[in-house]
């Protein structure tokens, strides 16, 4: 009886360990499969900001900014890209269905449904272009204002988001692997694959719960495809990056709104 029970203990602990075995080669295994898509270079510009595992580790992201005479403020839920932009003289936002906007006086001036996110990608570089259906090729290495980078080239899948036609490049410090420029097309609009590159330089940066994001920004008049002389400073402040979850409500459409296209 005593012998049976003793065989019996060591099989279920030879099962466990099996198993907990199992499990940690299931882990290690999705580990290596949730970075192996990446490219080592897009893997170090990652790790140069504060690291991909970091950034997925957060929930939310806030900042504002000054815009003419208003500040605006930025939500956006990073799990669910849900967010909200408010300032003094409107509101707009994207409920994960709709874009919404409530402007009584007609003070916005543009299209909701490109802006509600707008800023926010350009802030989250390099960590948005983590996201699923984006893919990734390497340049020969670039010379913007006589400094020589090295090039990641940015596309992204027929399947993904309202531009897929989109393009990004990332400049970055061959050294460091910091970011240093970002070259971007524009193809909300007219839905056509474009050739004019717009540019902003990533000036200053700020560390902000182990995220080193951008502090300044400053976009760039070109010719021919290249950055000449700034032409627009954006400041970010008040940052808040948490794990916290914002509150779903704070994303509905405000009293008072109507729906864009």
């Amino acid at each position: 009886m005593i012998k049976n029970l003793v065989m019996l203990l060591l099989f279920l602990g030879f099962v466990s360990c099996e198993e907990k075995s199992k499990e940690n080669q299931t882990t290690a295994t999705n580990s290596t499969e949730s970075t192996s898509r990446y490219p080592t270079v897009l893997q170090n510009i990652f790790n140069s900001h504060g690291g991909l595992n970091t950034w997925n580790s957060m929930n939310t992201v806030k900042f504002s900014i000054d815009k003419s005479d208003i500040t605006e403020t930025h939500t956006t839920d990073l799990k669910s890209r849900k967010a909200i932009v408010e300032s003094s003289e409107y509101s707009l936002g994207f409920d994960g269905e709709n874009t919404w906007i409530k402007d009584d006086n007609d003070n916005f001036n543009g299209n909701a449904s490109f802006y509600y996110n707008l800023m926010f990608y350009f802030y989250a570089m390099p960590f948005v272009i983590s996201d699923p259906g984006v893919f990734y090729t390497e340049r020969k290495d670039t010379t913007l204002e006589f400094e020589t980078y090295g090039t990641l080239h940015i596309g992204f899948s027929r399947s993904v988001g309202t531009s897929p036609q989109d393009e990004y490049i990332i400049y970055y410090n061959k050294k460091t692997f910091e970011m240093a420029w970002l070259g971007y097309t524009v193809t909300y609009f007219d839905r056509k694959r474009s050739t004019e590159w717009h540019f902003i330089k990533y000036e200053n940066w700020q560390t902000t719960n182990g995220l080193k994001l951008p502090k300044t920004l400053v976009w760039y008049e070109t010719k021919n495809n290249k950055p000449q002389k700034p032409k627009n400073k954006v400041e970010f402040f008040d940052v808040s990056i948490t794990s916290e979850t914002a509150n779903p409500s704070l994303f509905h459409p405000v009293k008072g709104s109507v729906f864009v296209q």
